[in-house]
């Protein structure tokens, strides 16, 4: 796993190696694994999901939300 590239937050649950584990068998299982919804329907739920996380963490300020996305990329 050290020549993958992780994003951060995977990198510091990889100080737990038990969690690291479960934690990813679990992603894992959720966007690739059998279910209901097709592949594109999950990736698509998974952004809306941390969009809306995102707008409740700045207290749903739209104007707010929207310089931080238009002004960030």
């Amino acid at each position: 796993m050290a020549d993958l590239e992780l994003d951060q937050v995977t990198k510091v649950i990889g100080y737990h190696p038990r969690f690291l584990d479960h934690f990813l068998r679990t992603q894992n299982f959720i966007m690739k694994g059998d279910g209901p919804l097709p592949y594109d329907y999950r990736y698509y739920l998974a952004i809306i999901v941390s969009i809306m996380s995102f707008f409740l963490q700045i207290s749903g300020k739209i104007l707010q939300a929207v310089q931080t996305v238009y002004f960030h990329f």
